[in-house]
């Protein structure tokens, strides 16, 4: 299986957009976050375990974060293989 991600809810926060959501990076270690925004100007991961996580996860992007037009690169997240977790994004509309 591989990374999966998926888009919970949104809210307007002023001029911008909160969005989060959950990540799943079955036997893999990296995925491609898709907060469904052009521009985005920030990213945290919280992963979900029942016990100590060993590393942590991050994002290979500078922030903010402009996705090129073509659509082919997200916000990129490297985690622990088989991480799940939780996401929040605050982006431009």
């Amino acid at each position: 299986m591989a990374y999966s991600g998926t888009v919970t809810d949104k809210t307007n926060l002023g001029n911008s957009i909160l969005k989060w959501g959950t990540y799943n990076c079955a036997s893999v270690s990296t995925g491609e976050l898709d907060p469904g925004s052009d521009r985005v100007l920030f990213v945290f991961l919280q992963p979900k375990a029942s016990s100590v996580i060993a590393t942590g996860s991050s994002i290979d992007e500078t922030m903010p974060y402009s996705i090129p037009p073509s659509g082919a690169s997200k916000v990129t997240i490297d985690t622990s293989a088989s991480e799940t977790g939780y996401w929040v994004a605050i982006c431009k509309p």
